[in-house]
């Protein structure tokens, strides 16, 4: 689009998992110090909840009230909502549209429930061949049984089992969650395309200046150690 400024522009890894194969076959890719460690979180949770996990799936239309009914009260209460604004969807549109794609069968959503009580939720919309990251979160009361983890592993074994999924987009974002469980990437960008209007100029110009001065304050902030405990002060 010639004659447009750019700005704001953001380079990333976009992690997914190429889901050929199964899921034993996705497993052995990890180290086995991490193979270890993802099964003693599994078994961790399992004696927390009576020696089995209660892991349940909701694809049906009739089930996504039932899910909403468990997930939207836990979302209100993990970072993801609090800090981010990125808990689930509330409302009758948010639900209609739940219940549309079930109607699909586009919809993969699971709660990890521990003592009858849900503890973690994962939400996937499908297009096409393509399950879509949407929504995780976790109790954060709960954060020592790494119920996030613990979920998304045993909701990947389900999902291998169907045999019907090519990927499983991670979307946007570089974190060491999404780096863990990816077994590749594509390299993107996100920027705007704005007319080259002097307001415009002047917005760009503001943005680089913030971006600039995030950039150095997350520099001292990991020379001097106070990112950790300002990470760890906020999901407290």
């Amino acid at each position: 689009m010639p004659g447009f400024l750019m700005g704001g522009r953001e380079d990333y890894e976009r992690h997914y998992i190429d889901m050929t194969g199964s899921y034993d076959d996705y497993l052995a890719r990890f180290s086995g110090k991490t193979r270890s460690t993802l099964r003693r979180k599994r078994r961790k949770m399992e004696n927390e909840s009576g020696g089995s996990l209660d892991l349940r799936l909701y694809s049906r239309p009739e089930e996504m009230d039932e899910f909403v009914h468990h997930a939207v009260p836990l979302s209100r209460i993990t970072y993801q909502a609090r800090l981010l604004d990125a808990g689930l969807p509330e409302g009758e549109i948010a639900r209609a549209e739940m219940r549309e794609l079930a109607w699909q069968d586009r919809v993969r959503a699971f709660l990890l429930f521990l003592n009858g009580e849900p503890v973690a939720y994962l939400y996937l919309p499908v297009i096409g061949e393509t399950l879509v990251y949407a929504y995780l979160g976790y109790d954060p009361a709960h954060a020592n049984l790494s119920p996030g983890t613990v979920l998304q592993m045993a909701a990947l074994e389900r999902l291998f089992a169907e045999q019907r999924y090519r990927y499983f987009d991670f979307t946007e974002g570089d974190g060491a969650h999404k780096r863990l469980f990816g077994t590749r990437s594509a390299t993107c960008a996100s920027y705007l395309l704005l007319r080259p209007t002097l307001a415009n100029r002047a917005l760009l110009s503001s943005l680089k200046a913030f971006d600039a001065a995030v950039g150095n304050a997350r520099s001292l902030a990991a020379r001097t150690g106070a990112e950790h405990l300002l990470r760890r002060a906020l999901r407290t």
